[in-house]
């Protein structure tokens, strides 16, 4: 990229504090707000005579609480029925109603223009709009077109809300990038041309994520990702919060967790005490003309919230596992988002990495924004298109009974790659194939069948000595590859689909209300789909119990009576007739039937012993 200025901007926009980076002059500059602030609470405040925004916002959490809006980012794209968006709203100050459809509607009653119900959208969208006006004011000049980030695991619902926010801000959106994606372009920027795995560990206000990424000059892989969409700052306040009601009652015995004016105060002295927390090992809640005072010291604040910090561990050794990778083979820890400043979570990384570095070189409230820039930057200079980054939908090959072994999830970044094994179910089998399907239900049969990879003439062997390797492969542009190979003589066979939406046969050419369709369709079903996943598991483990009852008579021992033969072979002959007739029989019936299997076979085993 050469030094000129590109009329382009990048934006994080988070669910605490937004931030908006521009490339000029050869260098990411971060854009200061009204107030001189390199980062702008992502708060809006409804007046009778005016709209608030950022830090002036912030300041009427407690004076004006009703109308006063944040976390709108753990709204944006989802269904007020969701049981974490329940949570939240009986946590918030304002009020979150439901439309016809189930989208949320949040409700102001002192707005300039009276009362007035907002989407999340609508919010956003005052946010990223005072945004770039205070960017047009840092360049000088008008800007329209924009990279926007958001989380890794935000499904295409959320990535389209938000979107359609910027839309309606006035922004010409070039791409929608993922955040540990923009973290790591941000933390590249000056690194050398050798390229190292990183792992982006971000926590920010309301959302965390754990990807690792493989970069080098001009160069970003993703190779594994995982989060958790409500899990951040928010709720380790909730945590604190919910404990000081409960002292509050305990010593005054007053439950004020319900009043909503209390609860705006408390979210906001909470907010500041965690932040105090950080540099100090205790600190002072107290409010103005009341009798409440507490001193919170940082070992209660890790305390209360242990769980949450040791859930983001979890992901982190999620994440490791798909990426087939150790702790010891990552180069670097890139931490992003104001949480990350929290020391608990800092020395269980220290922890957990002893021997990696963790890099300070990139603040992590701007990294995001920073990325961003620099994507906003190749996007002007390289009109580059603005592609899906993730999975709209789940791919996987069909196992054993039926199930759909989902290797490429949805949401997952793309480009993806995923490698799994497989022993042949039954001895010396001479081919095997895999169904290749689409879709969010537990059974094959259930999702889109999108064709068949067949692997003939496998080396002979036993079950556990026949090995087929699965790579399934999903480009950016929806080129879908599955590749299946022999361990042995390396005999591989290939399928190849082409599932870009520009192909009017593709089977991804479905509405946005057609795939959450689907999509709740598959939340709808998820009970009767384990129920029928348990059935095929009991009439899988079966079949291998019956497998191994024919497998002993075939090594017939001397010491086996013609008598006993015959009855165990009458009784397995039976059992696969029963099988054959009965696909669909309860667990009970299946584990019955086994326990009849192993129980004969039992009874050899101890004649044997005898013997």
């Amino acid at each position: 990229m050469n030094d000129s200025g590109y009329d382009v901007v990048g934006i994080d926009l988070g669910t605490t504090n937004s931030c908006v980076a521009v490339w000029k002059n050869g260098q990411i500059a971060i854009v200061p707000n009204e107030v001189g602030k390199r980062t702008t609470p992502s708060i809006v405040s409804f007046l009778p005579t005016e709209t608030l925004i950022g830090n002036s916002a912030a300041k009427k959490k407690t004076s004006n609480y009703k109308n006063t809006v944040y976390d709108c980012k753990r709204l944006i794209g989802r269904k007020v029925s969701d049981p974490e968006i329940q949570q939240d709203v009986a946590a918030w100050p304002f009020q979150v109603l439901s439309d016809p459809d189930g989208n949320p509607l949040i409700t102001i009653e002192n707005s300039s223009s009276g009362k007035k119900s907002f989407t999340p959208e609508e919010i956003s969208a005052m946010i990223l709009h005072y945004l770039k006006v205070q960017a047009e004011n840092f360049l000088g000049k008008s800007i329209k077109d924009a990279v926007i980030t958001v989380p890794a695991y935000f499904d295409d619902s959320q990535r389209k809300a938000t979107e359609k926010a910027a839309h309606i801000a006035g922004f010409n959106v070039l791409r929608i990038l993922d955040e540990p994606t923009a973290a790591a372009l941000a933390y590249n920027f000056e690194q050398s041309e050798t390229t190292q795995r990183i792992l982006v560990y971000d926590l920010g206000g309301g959302t965390f994520d754990v990807s690792i990424l493989e970069v080098g000059k001009q160069k970003v892989n993703v190779l594994a990702s995982d989060g958790d969409n409500h899990l951040g700052g928010e709720d380790f306040d909730n945590k604190l919060i919910d404990y000081l009601f409960f002292k509050y009652k305990q010593d005054k015995g007053v439950d004020m967790s319900k009043d909503r004016l209390w609860r705006a105060r408390m979210h906001s002295a909470v907010e500041a005490c965690k932040i105090e927390l950080s540099v100090t090992s205790s600190s002072l809640i107290e409010f103005e003309n009341s009798d409440f005072t507490y001193s919170v010291s940082r070992f209660l604040f890790e305390n209360l919230n242990k769980d949450l910090f040791n859930r983001t561990i979890q992901v982190l050794e999620n994440t490791l596992t798909k990426a087939n990778l150790t702790k010891e083979m990552i180069d670097g820890i890139v931490l992003v988002g104001g949480s990350t400043r929290i020391p608990r979570i800092q020395q269980l990384l220290h922890k957990y990495f002893p021997s990696s570095k963790m890099c300070k070189s990139v603040n992590p409230d701007e990294a995001v924004a920073m990325g961003g820039a620099i994507m906003a930057a190749v996007a002007a200079t390289q009109r580059l298109r603005a592609f899906p980054e993730v999975a709209v939908e789940s791919f996987g090959i069909e196992t054993q009974g039926g199930l759909m072994e989902v290797m490429i999830p949805i949401n997952a970044p793309l480009p993806a790659v995923c490698s799994y094994e497989f022993v042949t179910p039954t001895d010396y089998q001479s081919w095997v194939e895999f169904r290749v399907a689409m879709g969010e239900r537990r059974l094959v049969r259930d999702n889109v069948v999108l064709g068949v990879v067949k692997l003939a003439d496998l080396q002979l062997g036993t079950g556990d000595e026949t090995v087929v390797s699965v790579t399934m492969t999903l480009s950016e542009d929806y080129h879908l590859q599955v590749i299946a190979t022999e361990s042995v003589t390396h005999r591989r066979s290939t399928f190849n689909i082409n599932l870009d939406k520009k192909n009017e046969k593709s089977p991804l050419r479905l509405t946005e209300e057609q795939r959450s369709a689907l999509v709740e369709e598959a939340e709808r079903m998820r009970a009767r789909d384990e129920d029928m996943v348990a059935r095929h598991v009991a009439m899988n483990t079966l079949e291998c119990v019956v497998e191994e009852g024919y497998a002993l008579l075939h090594d017939r021992d001397r010491r086996m009576t013609i008598e006993w033969i015959g009855q165990m072979r009458g009784l397995l002959d039976g059992m696969k007739k029963w099988m054959a007739e009965n696909e669909d029989a309860e667990v009970y019936e299946c584990q019955e039937r086994e326990q009849l299997i192993r129980k004969n076979l039992l009874s050899f085993s101890k004649l044997w012993r005898v013997c």
